[in-house]
C-alpha cells in the first residue's frame, strides 16, 4: 500500500550488486485510497556464505507506472539480510522460512513512512528445489505456497482498455444522463408545440 491517491503501482526487487536481476510484480492499474495488492513470488539464486564484495542485502522500491515519461518512485526499502543468510547457512538441509510482515517503506526526499509492504521470504537450499517448485509471479507452477490472483476493484484495468473506461462512465453517469435526456425530450417537445403555434397563428 502507499499513500492515499490514484495511482498505476508495481514493486521492484533486487539484491546489493545484482540490479540486472531485477524484478518486477504486475501493475495495479488505478489503485486507489493508497490500497494495492499483488501477490507475486521473486526469487534469486544466491550461494552461501557470501564472500565480499558480495552484499546481503535486498532492495525493494513502490513504483507509479508513467505511460509518458520516466516512473515515478513511491517509496523504498532497504533490508539487511546478514542475520537471516547466517541463520540459513547454519540450518543447512532444510527450508528457512521468514515470517511474514509488514515492511514500512520511505523516501529519501519526503518526511516520515510514505507505504508498506506486506511481505514473507524464504531461503530454500539446492538440493529441495527440485521438491518445491514455484514459479515467478504467479506462472506455473504456482505453488510452495500457491499465490491466488489479487482482489482488485473492477476499476482496476490498464488505460487503454476504452471498452472498459465507456461502461465504468456509462454505470457512474446513467442516472445523469436519462435525467438529461428526459428534460432535452421535453424541451424539444416545447419547442415544437410553440413554433407550431406561431404558425397556426
Amino acid at each position: 500500500s502507499e499513500k492515499k491517491g490514484s495511482s498505476d503501482v508495481y514493486v521492484s526487487g533486487y539484491l546489493a550488486g545484482r540490479q540486472a536481476e531485477q524484478q518486477k510484480t504486475d501493475i495495479h492499474w488505478n489503485s486507489e485510497n493508497g490500497q494495492a495488492s499483488w501477490n507475486w513470488r521473486m526469487k534469486w539464486p544466491m550461494t552461501l556464505p557470501m564472500v565480499p564484495p558480495a552484499v546481503p542485502r535486498l532492495y525493494l522500491q513502490i513504483w507509479d507506472k508513467d505511460l509518458v515519461g520516466p516512473n515515478d518512485s513511491i517509496a523504498e526499502a532497504v533490508l539487511n539480510l546478514g542475520g537471516v543468510f547466517k541463520a540459513a547457512y547454519r540450518a543447512k538441509s532444510r527450508i528457512y522460512p521468514i515470517k511474514r510482515q509488514e515492511l514500512t517503506l520511505t523516501h529519501p526526499n519526503k518526511e516520515g513512512p510514505q507505504g508498506s509492504l506486506d511481505l514473507q521470504l524464504e531461503l530454500v537450499p539446492q538440493p529441495l528445489i527440485a521438491a518445491t517448485p514455484a514459479g515467478l509471479g504467479r506462472d506455473a507452477p504456482n505453488d510452495n505456497p500457491h499465490l491466488d490472483e489479487p482482489k482488485r476493484p473492477e476499476t482496476s484495468f490498464p488505460p487503454w482498455r476504452v471498452d472498459k473506461k465507456a461502461k465504468f462512465w456509462w454505470i457512474r453517469n446513467k442516472r445523469r444522463v436519462i435525467i438529461l435526456s428526459v428534460l432535452a425530450v421535453i424541451i424539444l417537445v416545447i419547442v415544437l408545440v410553440l413554433v407550431l403555434w406561431f404558425l397556426k397563428s
